[in-house]
């Protein structure tokens, strides 16, 4: 009868790390198969990127440009979509209507959650302890806050502050 039960409990316990293990590898394979599609679309801008250059060094070439603005030494912020438009919204944050700071500041806005490094404020969580204020300046406060689970600190103008 034991030997039935012992048995019996390592068929169990063999199927059940068995199933666990399937569960691991699908995961891993998931993992895996992002990552390689991740890297393949990086190669792909890469190239992209590097044949916009050269199209681009060709033209100012042509057109008897002595300097060409790279990327790589950091002042090629007129060669890429975004520095036209960051410079672009300069312009409007420029003007001395309102109408066109907001319109700047929209374009930003937008830019920003297209290429995700403009977070909505729903996903931020203030902290509400005694702590929370990390520190203050001249431009707002600095929170402590979550970010989906993660703690960060968040800078908050001081026309967005309000006491809660």
């Amino acid at each position: 009868k034991n030997v039935f039960i012992i048995t019996l409990l390592s068929v169990f316990a063999g199927m059940g790390r068995r199933s666990s293990e399937r569960g691991q590898r699908v995961a891993f394979v998931i993992i895996a198969t992002e990552r390689h599609l991740r890297v393949e679309a990086e190669h792909r801008l890469h190239h992209a990127k590097t044949k916009q250059e050269m199209l681009e060094q060709e033209a100012n070439q042509d057109r008897g440009a002595s300097e060409l603005h790279s990327n790589s030494t950091g002042t090629g912020y007129m060669t890429t979509d975004t520095g036209q438009l960051f410079k672009s919204a300069a312009a409007g944050l420029e003007a001395s209507d309102g109408e066109s700071k907001r319109e700047a500041v929209r374009t930003i806005a937008k830019l920003g959650s297209q290429e995700h490094w403009l977070i909505p404020t729903e996903h931020v969580k203030p902290a509400c302890s005694p702590g929370a204020i990390v520190g203050r300046g001249s431009y707002g406060m600095v929170l402590r806050a979550s970010y989906h689970g993660s703690e960060v600190v968040v800078k908050v103008p001081h026309a967005d502050v309000t006491p809660e």
